[in-house]
């Protein structure tokens, strides 16, 4: 049962079955993984600790969209990319690898920006943020509970309300911030056991 669904599904999706595959094999993604995972789950003993590397990928990709000069250069050092023109064809493949619905899994990836109503943010960054990243960009009043619940809507929504009690904990956003990163994944797959 399981083969005939995998057969089924790759040949299906065979375009995004060879982007896993060429994603998988790409050295600067293995690179960032395994440089991250130890820094994500070290000192954690006796805790269930869950990390995503897709999901902290996008946020330090949208990170280093919005900088520039030697803190953009730092960010893609962690990053493991050459160039900023490397990451958003990189980013682009990830999202695309890996955002699947067809019924027999899904995966869906979610990236966004909310940003302080009082600063001015350059367009065709915003642009580049959805074009590369597939990130939705939202403005609004830094610490102001409408926009705070709307963060936490946007979050529940994206993770299928799997986390409601920790994202209705959160008190997101100060009045002194000046943008907000949020990525999320949500998974859902048939198990055979």
């Amino acid at each position: 049962d399981y083969e005939l669904a995998l057969t089924k599904w790759e040949n299906n999706n065979s375009d995004a079955t060879n982007l896993a595959y060429e994603i998988f094999e790409n050295k600067s993604l293995k690179n960032f993984y395994y440089k991250t995972i130890s820094e994500m789950l070290s000192d954690n003993e006796n805790k269930n600790v869950v990390y995503s590397p897709i999901n902290v990928f996008f946020a330090f990709a949208i990170l280093a969209e919005v900088t520039d000069g030697e803190t953009r250069n730092e960010i893609l050092e962690v990053l493991d990319m050459n160039d900023i023109a490397t990451l958003r064809n990189t980013a682009k493949k990830l999202y695309k690898a890996y955002y699947v619905d067809d019924g027999i899994y899904t995966s869906l990836l979610s990236s966004s920006l909310w940003l302080n109503e009082n600063i001015k943010f350059n367009r065709e960054t915003i642009d580049n943020l959805a074009l590369y990243y597939y990130a939705n960009a939202y403005q609004g009043d830094m610490g102001d509970t409408n926009f705070n619940e709307e963060f936490k809507a946007w979050l529940n929504e994206n993770t299928n309300n799997l986390l409601e009690k920790e994202v209705n904990e959160l008190s997101p956003f100060d009045e002194r911030d000046v943008l907000v990163i949020a990525t999320s994944i949500y998974f859902k797959g048939n198990w055979d056991t």
